[in-house]
């Protein structure tokens, strides 16, 4: 998830994703294919910088790549994109590696010693390519484990949102199905503001994404320093509006701000403040911090 200062990171590949087999849900899921390699969980897409030229193509690939979905989802995603990249950072450095086990009714996911409570986001299909949400599973629907998700199903409603109310929709017309649903899982992540996400592989060809609903783990706490290069990695991960990945990432963090023309300006804590100019493009044109008087 870490970016070299200064330095553009391609897209490295988004976690492998899955339906059929939490259909019928039982009562576990056993992650035997982890206790063969001891690996940690796959924790979300890595985004790249947009900064240069190389940056620019990178962010123009991810919105043809993701011109399938909504502006309507497009849009929301955005408004999770700087944080949530932040705050997969923190989960991806807290999640340890080695065998892993679910018990759905209780809600309990262990591994390597650590026990969190988890919600079931989703799950992808990679031979029919498709997501069907953790509210949607027949197996599981109102049921403890997919509470949480289901406020996901809430606010779709409320804000028009159909890739958030469709029980199952069909990634195959996508280039990379895979990514679409990362998409989807990296969204229901912000709208439940839940502190990350992660996938395991569930069965063959299926991958189950879970959300920790834990006070366990850690939230990123905004950090002055970085916050120029967090607010410009955040609006490349998705590319349709800087201004939304800005706005959206002050939102999530409690930060007071205000908005003038082409100028956001938010009062950090410690009494300091950030404010963050726009181009003509709409792109974040300059981030400058000022110090507390």
């Amino acid at each position: 998830m870490r970016l070299p200062a200064g330095e553009l990171a391609e897209l490295r590949e988004w976690c492998a994703p899955g339906v059929r087999a939490l259909r019928a849900c039982g009562a576990r899921a056993d992650g035997a294919a982890g206790r063969g390699r001891g690996r940690a969980p796959a924790v979300g897409p890595s985004p790249p910088e947009a900064a240069g030229a190389r940056g620019s193509r990178i962010v123009v690939n991810m919105v043809s790549e993701f011109s399938r979905f909504s502006d309507a989802f497009l849009l929301e995603a955005e408004r999770h994109a700087a944080w949530g990249a932040e705050q997969l950072e923190a989960l991806t450095a807290f999640l340890p590696e080695g065998p892993w086990t679910a018990d759905l009714p209780t809600c309990a996911y262990r591994q390597e010693g650590l026990e969190l409570r988890v919600a079931v986001l989703g799950t992808y299909d990679m031979d029919e390519r498709s997501w069907m949400w953790g509210w949607a599973n027949p197996g599981l629907r109102g049921t403890e484990v997919v509470a949480l998700t289901s406020a996901i199903e809430r606010y779709g409603r409320s804000q028009g949102i159909a890739e958030l109310t469709e029980e199952a929709l069909d990634l195959s017309g996508f280039a990379d199905p895979r990514r679409a649903a990362e998409m989807l899982a990296f969204a229901g992540m912000g709208v439940a503001e839940a502190p990350g996400y992660f996938s395991q592989q569930a069965g063959p060809g299926t991958q189950v994404y879970f959300l920790p609903d834990d006070p366990q783990v850690p939230r990123a706490a905004l950090d002055a320093i970085a916050l120029p290069r967090t607010l410009v990695t955040g609006a490349g991960l998705i590319g349709r509006s800087a201004r939304r990945a800005v706005t959206g990432y002050f939102d999530h963090h409690g930060v007071p701000r205000r908005e003038d023309g082409d100028r956001i300006t938010a009062e950090l804590p410690g009494g300091s403040a950030a404010e963050v100019d726009f181009d003509a493009e709409g792109r974040i044109g300059a981030v400058r911090l000022t110090a507390a008087p």
